[in-house]
């Protein structure tokens, strides 16, 4: 038997026992990485399911205004909050802003949108507390905070926090009050 010497062309049989190998490496790979991604979504849900939960129990809810594109994203309680259906509203659209003022008083929104507009453009977080009337006609007392996220020293992304506390009913519908 001759022995293969390490600058000799490998033997067909062995080349196919080495694909076949690297094949039965990736396959491997790929069911422990689609197994992650299961894990992953499995534990994405569970968390969207805590968050939801918890902001309906607070009114508590939350948006982000992307700064570079002008876009915004709102929570579900959010839409809530404000009286509107979450599927109203395009994803991204530029409209949440105005649609947010649109619920405060005349003299009220000029100073929420000033708030808004420092936070974006010179990083300066707000905390504030308005009369805000949702358009399903609901009143509330509405406080906000903000503050702006970076990777950068320059604002991108405006974080704000909703809770919406109303004047008439105290607690969350389905809430069991004590009597």
């Amino acid at each position: 038997m001759n022995q293969q010497s390490p600058h000799d062309p490998p033997e067909p049989a062995q080349l196919l026992k080495r694909v076949k190998d690297l094949e039965a490496q990736l396959e491997r790979q790929h069911a422990d990485s689609e197994n992650l991604k299961r894990q992953t979504e499995m534990a994405l849900q569970k968390s969207r399911s805590l968050l939801d939960a918890t902001q309906k129990l607070s009114h508590a809810g939350g948006w982000e205004w992307d700064i570079t594109t002008q876009t915004g994203t709102w929570t579900d309680e959010t839409y809530r909050i404000h009286g509107y259906p979450p599927d109203e509203q395009p994803p991204g659209s530029p409209e949440y802003i105005h649609r947010s003022l649109s619920c405060y008083t005349p003299e009220d929104r000029q100073v929420v949108l000033d708030a808004f507009q420092r936070c974006a453009e010179q990083g300066q977080p707000y905390d504030l507390q308005f009369p805000f009337t949702a358009a399903d006609g609901r009143r509330l007392r509405k406080p906000s905070a903000a503050f702006w996220q970076s990777e950068n020293k320059f604002p991108e992304r405006l974080l704000e926090t909703d809770c919406g506390i109303s004047i008439s009913h105290p607690f969350p519908e389905g809430f069991p009050a004590k009597g």
